[in-house]
């Protein structure tokens, strides 16, 4: 994991070191492509704004942005693999990516393999709650399976997708990563709330957000902050936070604010440090300034970071403590991850979703968040593995 997220930053901060040398060149003809994927009840509302980001993305990286615009909403995820196949497979341009515009339908993989299980487990829940058998209700709700979203559906044509039990949830996925490399990436605007009408206002504010920092008109400062919310220990985040040193080299930035309960770990590394035993303390460093950068390694589950009896979620990390401050570009890794749903049981609830809740609002700066769609850990009791998304 820590090898991807290497290669990542370091693709950044080229993208970055890139977009200073274009600003000074004049614009040249596309070399590559990728698609816009929006549903046809949201496109004609955005389409003003979503224009001038097109012509961002071209003038800036000399890309090609398609708009892809049918009833994607209402679509089964093999069909909206069949399109974007077919558009890999057609393009004039090389095609590399697709921006999947709104709660596009995303395959999901089970760890038991069942929507069957889960509404069985489900029911037994609330049998049990009826009951007021608080006990008999966790040991049944921790049964239940987790339905993880899998944004590699999108991006590896060739990779072979099993539903055994046609419930049209993915039990395995069968392909050679090493000798069969994924075919485009795809990156995923959803706004956090699963009231369709509200999709078109939610994106055209983020569409504002991006024409201001591409305008360079909301650039965070000259640094990063590394949130450690929890360490395992000292090796742990001396290991990352070097890590992301060496990533921003290029750029040229390093770390230089570290939040962390256990303050030796920042002072290996840095000469400030911030030791943290409350949700605030990691609150108060990541609102009150502007950051380029920002790495948070915690717990964490669809609700938010967590460690030890504390925790982050949207209640306590509200935008509306952020006053054009965050950083612009959120990664996270291991146990941090797991909020792209909201939930991870059962059906989505994308307000719940720390990382768009940052990316769509006013109050913040944040434009762009890296992580993995689902929880996921690189440790020895590793239970679920998923991509990056």
């Amino acid at each position: 994991m820590m090898t991807r997220y290497f290669i990542l930053l370091i693709a950044l901060s080229t993208l970055l070191s890139f977009h200073a040398i274009s600003a000074a060149t004049e614009a040249l003809p596309p070399k590559t492509r990728a698609l816009v994927v929006v549903d046809s009840s949201v496109y004609p509302q955005i389409r003003k704004r979503l224009e001038k980001y097109i012509d961002h993305i071209r003038w800036e990286f000399q890309v090609e942005l398609k708009v892809l615009s049918d009833n994607f909403y209402d679509m089964k995820p093999p069909e909206i693999r069949a399109k974007l196949r077919s558009e890999y497979e057609n393009s004039s341009l090389p095609l590399v990516g697709a921006i999947m515009v709104g709660p596009i339908p995303h395959a999901i993989k089970s760890s038991l393999g069942a929507v069957e299980t889960t509404q069985k487990q489900l029911k037994l829940v609330k049998q049990a709650q009826a009951r007021g058998d608080k006990r008999e209700a966790w040991k049944q709700w921790v049964k239940m399976p987790y339905l993880t979203p899998a944004p590699l559906y999108y991006e590896d044509f060739d990779a072979s997708w099993i539903d055994e039990d046609g419930d049209g949830v993915f039990e395995r996925m069968e392909t050679d990563a090493e000798t069969n490399p994924t075919e485009i990436w795809t990156a995923w605007w959803v706004p956090p709330t699963n009231n369709r009408s509200s999709h078109p206002a939610f994106l055209n504010s983020f569409l504002k957000k991006l024409h201001l920092y591409h305008s360079g008109r909301i650039d965070g400062r000259n640094g990063m902050i590394f949130i450690a919310g929890n360490g395992n220990s000292v090796e742990i985040t001396e290991a990352w936070t070097v890590l992301m040193n060496g990533a921003m080299e290029s750029t040229p930035h390093k770390v230089t604010h570290v939040a962390s309960r256990h303050a030796e770990m920042a002072e290996k590394v840095l000469p400030k440090y911030s030791p943290e035993f409350h949700a605030e303390d990691l609150v108060k460093p990541i609102t009150e300034k502007r950051w380029q950068h920002m790495h948070i390694v915690t717990h964490g589950n669809p609700a938010g970071y967590y460690w030890e009896h504390n925790a982050v979620t949207v209640k306590t990390l509200s935008t509306l403590k952020f006053r054009n401050t965050g950083p612009n570009i959120i990664t996270t890794s291991g146990c941090s991850n797991g909020n792209f749903r909201g939930k991870n049981r059962g059906e989505p609830d994308f307000s719940m979703s720390m990382g768009n809740r940052l990316l769509f609002s006013n109050n913040t700066i944040t434009v762009a968040y890296y992580g993995a769609a689902s929880p996921q850990s690189t440790g020895v009791f590793a239970m679920v593995h998923t991509e990056l998304i």
